[in-house]
């Protein structure tokens, strides 16, 4: 039913994936034998449950993602339930040290993923965003705009004409130097990478210049502190 409600695609995904794998011992039980204890027995439960990739316990903002899927289901189909003191771990917030702009310059010049982190260090786009950038429907002029983005569902890459919120819906003046670097792209497509590739290349970048890891995404965060340094108001 969430397909017909037009729920993005990985968001479909995010709910197959908790249904397969999260509060496997509620998904087992009929809502009449559910109550309170049970829900917070199941929190902590699911609390300690490790990821197959890390082998590290669930995120609290992870659980929290899968808790609310749970809060809604129980909330359209057990109305008898009060779920108000069932208590949640706090997500702790993440810090990152992250390096100086000069130096992610420095390692990015002339490789291959030289322009994705760019549009992601200089401009804010995400690696969703930047896959969608084609010249066809992003470029006008000396402008570059989101049109669509790219995600990975089931391994298959899937376009999309919408982005995650339409604030993200955004158009840059594309600076001298990335205008030169997509000139020498062939081909439509911007960055004819997967996401898959361009977080591998970042993270051996990384290494080979013994650079303590930050994310791909992290390089939005890098954006901003540039331009908090530039005194662009927040707007």
């Amino acid at each position: 039913s969430r397909e017909l409600l037009g729920r993005s695609p990985t968001t479909i995904q995010d709910y197959r994936c908790i249904q397969k794998n999260g509060f496997q011992d509620l998904m087992q039980m009929q809502l009449k034998d559910i109550d309170e204890d049970i829900i917070q027995e199941a929190v902590n439960a699911e609390s300690r449950r490790t990821t197959s990739r890390s082998k590290k316990p669930l995120s609290a903002k992870r659980l929290r993602n899968e808790y609310g899927l749970i809060t809604a289901v129980l909330g359209k189909y057990c109305k008898r339930l009060y779920l108000d003191d069932i208590e949640i771990p706090k997500a702790q917030k993440r810090t990152v040290e992250l390096p100086s702009v000069s130096d992610v310059f420095r390692i990015v010049r002339g490789t291959d993923i030289e322009l994705p982190v760019l549009l992601a260090a200089w401009l804010s786009f995400s690696m969703s965003e930047i896959r969608g950038l084609t010249k066809s429907k992003s470029i006008h002029g000396d402008y570059i705009a989101i049109e669509e983005v790219v995600v990975d569902v089931g391994g298959t890459p899937i376009t999309k004409s919408d982005a995650k919120t339409p604030t993200r819906k955004r158009r840059h003046r594309i600076p001298a130097y990335i205008k030169k670097l997509i000139d020498q792209v062939d081909g439509d497509v911007i960055v004819p990478m997967s996401g898959r590739a361009l977080y591998h290349r970042w993270t051996r970048l990384q290494d080979e210049n013994h650079i303590e890891h930050i994310t791909f995404h992290d390089l939005r965060h890098l954006n901003a502190s540039v331009m908090a340094a530039l005194r662009i108001p927040d707007k």
